[in-house]
Formats: structure tokens, sequence, C-alpha cells
């Protein structure tokens, strides 16, 4: 008889616990590490800092104008 693989002979929370640990790990590393180098890169090209900077604007657009529609729709 074949033994199944060794991912299934733990339990659910096991795999659960094992893939939040490698996530959170490759997290942690993508901001520490690759996310700022990403950001100088970005940042040093004329084009992309012009981009990042209208995308800046529009989220903070949409972020007062979502605020303020949700204030008129609560309001009493």
């Amino acid at each position: 008889m074949m033994t199944p693989p060794t991912r299934y002979r733990y339990g659910s929370r096991h795999l659960f616990a094992e893939g939040w640990l490698c996530f959170r790990e490759g997290l942690f590393t993508l901001w520490r590490i690759e996310l700022p180098e990403l950001l100088d890169a970005l940042i040093a090209n004329p084009v992309t800092r012009e981009i990042l900077a209208i995308l800046v604007a529009l989220s903070g657009f949409g972020l007062a104008l979502g605020t303020l529609l949700l204030l008129i729709h609560l309001r009493p």
C-alpha cells in the first residue's frame, strides 16, 4: 500500500500554520528588502515618479469622496 504524500499526513491546522509562516516570512522579506529597492528605482525615474504622484492624488481624492458620500448617507 502506498503512503500518502507528506503534506497530507498532518492535519489541516498544521498545513495552515505552516502556510501562514511561509507567507509571513515572505511578506516580511518583501517589506524589508525588496520594497524599498523597488520604490527607490521607481522614484529615480521621472516618468514613474509622475505616475506615482498622479496615483497618490487620485487615491486621496477617492478616499475623500468616499468619506463624504458615507457621511451624507449616514446622516440622521
